[in-house]
């Protein structure tokens, strides 16, 4: 027989996220404000060696396999191995907001796919921060190259939440 206990003055959401702490489990970061973010004075970088230690560490934690190639370069584009052992993600472009790190990328595979993970700035500080991952809609994908065609692609809502595995 189950205890069902009712507590006065909690949310519901307030329990789930205090059971989950008290589980050791983190609850997946609330979907961020894109538009908000994109709106903001963005700095861009095109090299993964560019964009801070913790919020590379942060990505390379949800990620199957380690590693990113920069823009322009080699990448596994297909789901079969190529010689040279290449990354299987490939820098878009990546852009700091007062609050957080926008990571834009291609990943490989049958299809291959443009992904958004949106990083704490803090994370540079307390790598443990969560982050929020993205798929950028397959037709509008192609088209983003620059900050220019990100902001686009977010204003007109080309995005969706990704789900566990992250790749």
């Amino acid at each position: 027989m189950a205890t069902v206990m009712v507590m006065s003055g909690f949310s519901f959401p307030a329990v789930c996220a205090a059971v989950l702490a008290a589980a050791g489990a983190m609850p997946a970061p609330p979907a961020p404000d894109l538009a908000a973010l994109v709106g903001e004075p963005l700095t861009e970088v095109r090299h993964w060696s560019e964009v801070p230690a913790g919020v590379r560490r942060v990505l390379e934690r949800h990620w199957e396999e380690p590693g990113i190639a920069d823009p322009g370069e080699r990448f596994q584009e297909y789901d079969y191995p190529t010689p040279g052992n290449h990354a299987r993600r490939r820098l878009v472009l990546a852009a700091k907001a007062s609050q957080a790190w926008l990571v834009c990328y291609e990943v490989g595979g049958t299809e291959s796919s443009f992904r958004l993970a949106v990083v704490p700035a803090a994370a540079d500080r307390a790598p443990g921060e969560p982050a929020w991952f993205g798929i950028i809609v397959a037709s509008t994908a192609q088209e983003v190259k620059d900050l220019a065609s990100l902001r686009v692609a977010i204003r007109e809502h080309r995005t969706w939440e990704a789900k566990p595995p992250y790749v």
